[in-house]
């Protein structure tokens, strides 16, 4: 039995569906897919908000600055060349 039914998403998240046929004690697979389509900008309208949007390396520099100094000397100084040997221990390439 599938049954489709267009439901509104209580506080908490709460779903209640009633369907007097629904067989009691029976598990069921729910799936909930939320329709944003009414409530998301058309990427047009977005366009012109451009300017209140940040780089993304603005946020990589304001998130690096939030580390620590002695965290950042662990990082080996050719981590951008041995990436492979420090994540999956690849042999070492000469810098």
């Amino acid at each position: 039995m599938t049954l489709r039914q267009r439901v509104k998403i209580k506080p908490g998240g709460t779903i209640e569906i009633h369907d007097p046929d629904l067989p009691v004690g029976e598990e069921a697979e729910v799936v909930v897919t939320l329709d944003r389509q009414r409530e998301v900008e058309p990427p047009s309208s977005r366009a012109g908000n451009a300017s209140h949007t940040r780089p993304v390396w603005e946020r990589v520099v304001e998130i690096g600055a939030r580390i620590p100094r002695e965290e950042w000397e662990k990082v080996p100084n050719d981590l951008s060349i041995n990436l492979d040997h420090y994540l999956y221990g690849a042999p070492k390439e000469e810098e």
